[in-house]
């Protein structure tokens, strides 16, 4: 362990090690998710008691898709089984859908948005506007044609 010398401290505030916290978080700190993994499966024993993937000392040494295969291999596909086979398929799928939300992740961060056709005012907000004020535009028309001439004369008093 270091000591706080002045040195170590302005390290620290100045630039705090993002790299060798990235490497120690995807080097090691994923290590443990197989391990509970196959802690999961061993309780509804699809995984022994004595299988070397729950020994913690084991941690780091295998991955998911080991503890996947180990786990499909001992699926035994029978109605008496249904609890086996339904936390297999929910662990699998959670994971999928874990891998896609990374995925979409990334690609929500990475993309940019189209702003070439972009209005200034959205075309929707415009036509609901429109539609708010039609009402009131015509009321401020000026009336054309033959009976409204007729209706202006009429109050102006000269003939029709």
């Amino acid at each position: 362990m270091q000591s706080a010398t002045r040195k170590n401290i302005i390290k620290y505030a100045v630039m705090p090690g993002f790299r060798q916290r990235f490497h120690d978080l995807f080097a090691s700190g994923f290590q443990y998710i197989p391990y509970f993994i196959a802690l999961v499966y061993s309780s509804v024993r699809l995984l022994p008691a004595e299988h070397p993937y729950l020994n913690p000392s084991n941690m780091g040494r295998f991955g998911i898709r080991h503890v996947l295969a180990e786990a499909a291999n001992n699926i035994v596909f029978s109605t008496k089984n249904i609890d086996q086979i339904l936390l297999f398929f929910c662990i699998l799928f959670g994971l999928i859908l874990m891998a896609l939300q990374f995925g979409l992740l990334s690609i929500a961060i990475f993309m940019q948005p189209a702003m070439a056709a972009m209005p200034i005012r959205s075309q929707a907000l415009t036509t609901w506007h429109m539609l708010q004020m039609q009402p009131l535009l015509r009321l401020h028309q000026p009336q054309v044609g033959p009976a409204h001439q007729f209706q202006h004369r009429r109050k102006q008093g000269q003939p029709g």
